[in-house]
């Protein structure tokens, strides 16, 4: 994505103000996924050095981009070292000169380069050495640049590699990183730098994602720049469910500008990002990886079979014992982690949403299959949505439950079966389970203390999802053991009068209790305990 459009990074500006300071080595990998933007950091933290004149010397190079096969072959790696050469002369260039117009300039031959007005004699003099040398010995040469130049002219360098895993892990690149006297900062695939960083003991940055708010911001920058309506509450809702990526969010905008498309509303976004995953460049990018991952067509079956299937129940699964191969490609293309325990797969949401387009027509999106992605897709924003709202109803149900013993229970609760009548609480205790939190509350019925009969518990359980029927028998039974270590009563006191249990469930939820339970709908509950009205207020 051209550069001019990004939304700029605090984490370039913090990076750029450590390696500036005297003294400073300061060395990292730049740790993060896929189209998040590792490029366009390092691109800004080279913008950040270059506009402090008497700062280091700032050099960006990718690796993806240059001339020639670093990979092993001596002659391509000949090439490409006399590229990086040729550019860091250019780049140098242009810093000592304040030019930074020259950065835009092609990168002319070595020696073309050598020819240019403003180079420091010590590069003219390093360039005439790396020229005499034998092919096969100029990337080690060129490697150990950044710390000659250095030396000879006394001040700091600091190197911005990008697309790294282009190397072969032998390069002469990697060596020279250990070299004393300049910054450096790795950009790559995560999977490869995850490597590297390990077996060097490199020190690790993990790269900041797009906040919600830059993210928003970045979508009206290039929608503006693209001449593309731009509407908030749509991008807010879009982002909701499908990430931050500021690659996401150029193709979608770049692709609207193309076909002339509006993106006015959540449907207008949807229906432009199905289109792209199903036909255009999104689509292309991810199709690309996967054959890249997987290059025999019998393994990209079997694969997209698998991940289909886990996509349709949403269920963990026995990893499947795909051959080495497999899990080597999924994992340098970043469909799948290494862990402690192996591989496992890992996709983010467009990822799954591609995977389920090829399966849905075989390889083919049909109109059919788009209209339903995009009918998901909108379930999935509204469901979103409602989760976020169930979750700051359910901040404020916690706090008002933790104060039970102070404040107790309001007056006046009716429920479907009838009026309730709540104990006096006197203790709480709360522990988390999945998606359930839960409330011990302890107490008496009837606010009378004088006898052991009277002492109750009352489980409130605070649901984030639908409990599924194992899960709720569980807690059932714990809530039996609990009734069982209250102060004994009379022995002709019925089971069930000194336990209760309250299911507080999000919309659309529903559960059959036994005679001891009552289920509430969570805005019924927090209207009650009149715990929501802050949370109401923000919708």
């Amino acid at each position: 994505m051209n550069s001019r459009y990004q939304q700029p990074r605090r984490q370039a500006e913090r990076l750029a103000e450590l390696v500036s300071r005297e003294g400073s080595h300061f060395r990292a990998v730049v740790l993060g996924k896929r189209g998040e933007g590792k490029s366009d950091l390092l691109r800004q933290v080279h913008a950040q050095l270059f506009a402090r004149a008497e700062g280091p010397v700032p050099f960006l190079y990718s690796f993806g981009d240059s001339i020639g096969d670093a990979s092993g072959d001596k002659r391509e790696e000949a090439a490409q070292a006399r590229h990086c050469f040729a550019s860091f002369c250019q780049q140098v260039r242009a810093f000592l000169m304040r030019q930074e117009e020259l950065l835009g300039e092609p990168v002319a031959l070595l020696e073309r380069e050598l020819e240019r007005p403003g180079l420091p004699l010590s590069l003219t003099e390093l360039a005439q050495t790396f020229l005499e040398l034998p092919a096969e010995y100029q990337m080690a040469f060129a490697a150990s640049l950044p710390a000659q130049f250095s030396h000879l002219e006394r001040r700091p360098v600091c190197w911005l590699l990008d697309e790294v895993q282009e190397l072969g892990r032998q390069s002469p690149i990697f060596a020279a990183l250990a070299s004393p006297g300049f910054s450096w900062l790795l950009g790559g695939r995560q999977p490869f730098l995850r490597r590297l960083a390990g077996e060097a003991a490199f020190p690790v940055t993990p790269l900041e994602p797009f906040s919600f708010e830059d993210a928003l911001a970045q979508a009206d920058r290039q929608c503006r720049t693209a001449e593309v309506p731009f509407s908030p509450e749509a991008w807010e809702a879009w982002l909701e469910v499908t990430g931050t990526s500021p690659w996401l969010i150029g193709s979608l905008v770049d692709a609207a500008a193309i076909h002339g498309h509006a993106l006015n509303t959540l449907e207008e976004l949807g229906r432009t990002y199905i289109q792209e995953l199903a036909a255009g460049a999104l689509g292309n990018w991810l199709a690309a990886r996967f054959e890249r991952a997987l290059p025999d067509r019998r393994d990209r079956v079997t694969v997209a079979r698998f991940l289909e299937g886990l996509a349709k129940t949403g269920l963990p699964s026995p990893t499947p014992s795909f051959p080495q191969r497999v899990w080597d490609g999924l994992v340098a293309e970043e469909w799948a982690v290494d862990t402690p325990l192996g591989p496992q797969p890992q996709l983010e949401p467009v990822q799954w949403d591609w995977l389920w387009l090829v399966t849905a027509s075989q390889g083919a999106p049909s109109q059919r299959a788009q209209a339903r992605a995009l009918q998901a897709l909108l379930l999935r924003v509204e469901q979103k949505r409602e989760r976020r709202r169930a979750t700051d109803l359910s901040i404020s149900i916690r706090q008002r439950l933790l104060e039970l013993p102070q404040r107790g229970f309001p007056m006046d609760l009716e429920w479907s079966g009838g009026p309730v009548q709540p104990p006096e609480i006197c203790a709480v205790s709360s522990e988390q389970s999945g998606n359930i939190e839960l409330f011990w509350c302890y107490g008496f019925h009837g606010n009378r203390r004088d006898t052991p009969e009277t002492a109750c518990v009352l489980l409130i359980a605070l649901c984030g999802e639908q409990p599924v029927p194992g899960e709720a028998e569980v807690w059932r039974r714990r809530l039996e053991n609990e009734e069982r270590l209250l102060p004994a009563g009379a022995s002709g006191q019925p089971a069930s009068s000194r336990r209760e249990l309250w299911w507080v469930l999000p919309a659309g939820s529903s559960m059959a209790g036994a005679a001891s339970e009552r289920c509430f709908p969570l805005e019924t509950f927090t209207r009650w305990l009149g715990a929501g009205a802050a949370a109401e207020n923000r919708y």
